[in-house]
């Protein structure tokens, strides 16, 4: 038995940490909050108070850091380096020269030989997915 397997296309965990301020613009910075008071004896009491930032205290919108981000160009080039180990197509029949025909699903190809079907299968993964490590012997 194998101790261990080689994934084709191992998961990468790219991490950074974003300041949550970030997150936010500039303009979420300012606040107004709002207390009123009714009571039957007294007559209305009403405090309001108001925040902004300075100038030159403001942290760049979300956006803005999502395009100036320094490791946006590493993210990418990892993306372009894992699809070139994507597959893609199964093309069985053209090393083993026994099989013979070749139908094409979406999730599966079934090859024909004489005495036997050989079915290769893939798990597809949808944007919503969350892509975790390979599983030894799956559906084995």
């Amino acid at each position: 038995m194998i101790d261990s397997m080689v994934s084709l296309n191992p998961p990468n965990t790219l991490r950074t940490k974003i300041p949550l301020n970030n997150f936010l613009s500039p303009l979420a910075f300012t606040s107004t909050t709002r207390i009123t008071f009714r009571s039957n004896n007294f007559r209305n009491l009403m405090i309001q108070a108001s925040t902004m930032r300075k100038q030159s205290e403001q942290q760049p919108s979300f956006g803005d850091t999502l395009v100036n981000n320094t490791r946006k160009h590493q993210v990418l080039d990892v993306v372009t380096t894992s699809l070139s180990n994507c597959l893609s197509e199964t093309n069985l029949h053209l090393t083993v020269p026994a099989l013979k025909s070749k139908t094409r699903g979406k999730v599966r190809d079934i090859y024909d030989s004489e005495d036997y079907l050989v079915l290769v299968t893939t798990d597809r993964q949808s944007a919503f997915d969350r892509v975790l490590a390979s599983i030894p012997f799956k559906g084995q």
